[in-house]
């Protein structure tokens, strides 16, 4: 049995956002995919290699079933910044 203390539930567009600390959960709905739930939840495709190297777990889904709790950080500040080849 798993406690989360002083959780926040957050309704967002696509699903449940379950608050805890830094890492939150998000629970899918049917037919979405990395980069619509990184759009949503950090507001740009482009960190759907984040959400996807955070969720190793679930690489072998394309289009979610809806239920599957993902994990979600909250993105470096400075890292996401910079392009690739410039971050230290």
């Amino acid at each position: 049995m798993r406690h989360i203390w002083k959780s926040i539930y957050v309704k967002i567009r696509g699903g449940i956002s379950i608050k805890e600390g830094i890492l939150s959960l998000y629970t899918t709905v049917l037919g979405q995919t990395w980069d619509m739930i990184a759009k949503e939840v950090y507001g740009s495709e482009k960190h759907a290699d984040f959400l996807m190297e955070n969720n190793p777990e679930k690489l072998h889904m394309f289009v979610f079933s809806s239920g599957e709790v993902l994990k979600v950080p909250e993105l470096p500040e400075k890292a996401e910044e910079l392009p690739p080849w410039r971050q230290p």
